[in-house]
């Protein structure tokens, strides 16, 4: 009996071993679970690299350890025609990394003429880093070549803070900000403004010729240096000038340098006992300057020396050389002109000739730099439209070859932004102007009764600065106004052959200043964008945007809405004219786990609004609010927008882009009286 209970016993014991330990086990294989879970959800949605591609176009990619991309950061105009209607989000880096430098490729951005990319990684993971670096140096160059361009490629690590101030002070992207900060401290014999105008293409060329190794940057192939004359050439244009022979000279030095914002050839070398230097344009072959034996003297070149008849006794070109450029960049000739007016002047120590004429109704004026000829600054008041001041190369890209946008792209940014198009344009200006350091183009235009005036930043195309006048006065009144210009204007030109010029720019700005202020309305006071305030809400914070609103008040309209993204909502306000944040509050919330899976086979928020304003026929349509509306059948967003008489409430079918509702109401003048200065 004693041995039946310890049998009993000894069993019963053994069954009940097994249920202690899953006690046991259980929770720390649930604790396991849930703290894996966490971790590959969030690695998924943390960004282990930026990756950024500049060539002019500057574009980021965020991705996660997975190499698949959280979030795209097009830095520049030319980045936004880059990257188009590609969806990228959630894409592998490879294939994206295919799809954009096809793009640019296709776009004319990297050609056999400027074929250098810049590719900057920016990670905490020094190894990832580092082998990201090595891997898409490898497969841009293999694409490239698969695309008939023999690509040059330098690649570089990058610190969290990415040279954010200096990107900000100059203009451009944060990649290349880095890339020149690294130069300028491994050569400090150049300087931030010496290069900042220059193309990657261009930065790379001057790194090359100045067999500059610079610390964290790796390059592989060569610069293309197609489009300038190449130091051959050079130093026959200097060997020409100074009558020697190559055969007699000595210590013959060539250098590839920087002047302005444009690329030189430095030709130094001796002749029996006299020193030569020259400086000679990259493009144009023209000499901009020569010294013998420490002697400066500035005259144009000529390296056939056919130009010799053209140029004054000073060294500097003839007044006819001088409007021959000018007319050929207008695209005009002498037997159409009228009322011609050259003047040889000075300013800030450059000769420069100033040529106003008139062809037909239309209006041009042009500063040409009196000793190399370059263009410095062209204006053209009528119908005419404005055409680009990159020298006389006649390039019709989207950049120049200094890496500046050109006068007609900026132009295409003003009247994209405005709504309007070439032909509705009057008192057309443009001027490329410099503040601080950075290069922007003034453009002044008017549209009916409405003035316009952009500062575009004339390397990212990003507009600065704007302001929309409209002149609602009654007929008289503007009769009243248009009188006074005209009469301002005549006055002006009075003026002008009476004084000096400079006193009459002053009386004129002063005069106009003046007469107009009394006659027209003060400038209306512009707002951030629609557009604009999404796009800062996505950049600081990411996710999507579930709504947003604007609402009008005379001296503090804001944008009000939440964004969304995994584990997180922010609920923000904007200072429509300040373009600032005055609310910023982000708490947990979980409701981005309801439609994460749908994200990808939607329109974004951006797109709905897009396609509201396309249907409404009004570019000048405002979207004044959106909402995203969850729906496992049939997710919509849903609003209301405005132009001149008219309302629409919509709501749009966000799979697809359908839309499922239209009421338009006319009679509203709501557009006119709240919204007329924002889009």
């Amino acid at each position: 009996m004693d041995s039946n209970f310890r049998n009993e016993e000894v069993t019963h014991k053994e069954t009940k071993t097994p249920r202690r330990w899953f006690k046991i086990v259980a929770p720390i294989a649930l604790a396991f679970v849930l703290v894996f879970g966490v971790w590959f959800g969030s690695s998924n949605y943390s960004t282990a690299a930026v990756v950024a591609f500049d060539v002019n176009p500057s574009i980021e990619l965020s991705v996660n350890r997975s190499g698949k991309i959280i979030k795209v950061n097009s830095r520049n105009m030319e980045a936004h025609e880059v990257v188009g209607d590609m969806r990228l989000k959630g894409v592998n880096l490879d294939v994206a990394v295919n799809a954009l430098v096809g793009s640019m490729v296709q776009k004319g951005y990297i050609t056999d003429m400027d074929n250098a990319i810049l590719i900057t990684v920016n990670s905490n993971d020094s190894e990832m880093g580092e082998q990201l670096q090595e891997r898409l140096t490898s497969e841009v160059s293999t694409l490239l070549k698969g695309l008939s361009v023999d690509g040059a490629i330098l690649a570089q690590s990058a610190d969290d803070d990415f040279a954010e101030d200096l990107a900000e002070k100059y203009g451009i992207s944060r990649s290349k900000a880095s890339l020149i900060e690294k130069l300028i401290a491994q050569d400090p014999t150049l300087t931030y403004e010496d290069v900042v105008d220059l193309s990657i293409n261009d930065i790379s060329l001057l790194i090359e010729s100045r067999q500059t190794d610079i610390e964290q940057v790796k390059t592989s192939g060569h610069a293309s240096d197609k489009k300038y004359i190449g130091y051959d050439r050079a130093t026959s244009i200097a060997f020409s000038h100074a009558e020697v022979n190559a055969e007699e000279v000595r210590e013959l030095e060539v250098e590839l340098d920087t002047d302005d914002g444009y690329l030189i050839y430095e030709v130094e070398f001796k002749h029996n006992n006299t020193e030569y230097e020259y400086d000679i344009d990259a493009i144009s072959g023209k000499i901009l300057k020569f010294e013998t034996d420490g002697r400066g003297v500035s005259r144009p070149s000529d390296p056939q020396g056919t130009d010799k008849d053209k140029t004054s006794s000073s060294e500097i070109i003839s007044q006819d050389a001088a409007l021959d450029i000018a007319l050929k960049h207008a695209g005009v000739t002498r037997n159409q002109l009228h009322d011609l007016e050259i003047e040889l002047d000075r300013d800030d120590g450059r000769r420069l000739y100033e040529i106003e004429f008139e062809v037909g109704n239309t209006e041009y004026e042009y500063d040409i730099d009196a000793v190399s000829g370059r263009i410095l600054k062209s204006e053209v008041d009528g119908r005419q439209g404005s055409k680009t001041s990159d020298s006389q190369q006649g390039s019709t890209k989207p950049s120049t070859s200094s890496g500046l946008l050109s006068q007609d792209a900026a132009l295409d940014i003003a009247l994209k932004h405005a709504g309007v198009t070439r032909n509705q344009l009057r008192e057309l200006e443009i001027e490329l102007d410099r503040d601080d350091g950075r290069r922007y183009y003034e453009i002044e235009f008017e549209v009916g009764n409405t003035e316009y005036e952009y500062d575009i930043d004339a390397v990212s195309g990003r507009i600065l600065d704007f302001e929309i006048d409209h002149d609602d006065d009654d007929d008289q009144t503007r009769s009243t106004t248009r009188t006074t210009k005209a009469t301002t204007k005549a006055t002006t030109k009075a003026t002008t052959k009476a004084t000096t010029k400079a006193t009459t720019k002053a009386t004129t700005k002063a005069t106009t200043q003046a007469t107009t202020t009394t006659t027209t309305q003060a400038p209306a006071s512009t707002r951030l964008s629609a557009a604009g305030a999404r796009s800062m809400v996505l950049n600081r914070f990411g996710g999507m945007i579930e709504k947003i609103e604007y609402n009008y008040d005379g001296s503090n309209p804001l944008y009000k809405g939440e964004a969304v993204k995994p584990g997180s909502r922010v609920v923000f306000e904007i200072n429509a004219r300040t373009s600032s944040f005055t609310k910023w509050d982000v708490g947990n919330d979980n409701d981005w786990d309801k439609w994460a899976h749908a994200v990808p086979n939607m329109i974004t928020m951006n797109q709905a609004a897009n396609s509201v304003i396309s249907r409404s026929g009004q570019n000048y349509t405002f979207v004044q609010k959106i909402e995203f509306n969850w729906d496992d059948e049939e997710p919509l967003y849903q609003g209301e927008a405005f132009y001149r008489g008219h309302k629409i409430s919509f709501e749009i079918r966000a799979y697809g882009g359908g839309f499922y509702k239209w009421d338009l109401d006319g009679g509203d003048e709501t557009w006119a009286e709240k919204y007329y200065n924002v889009r």
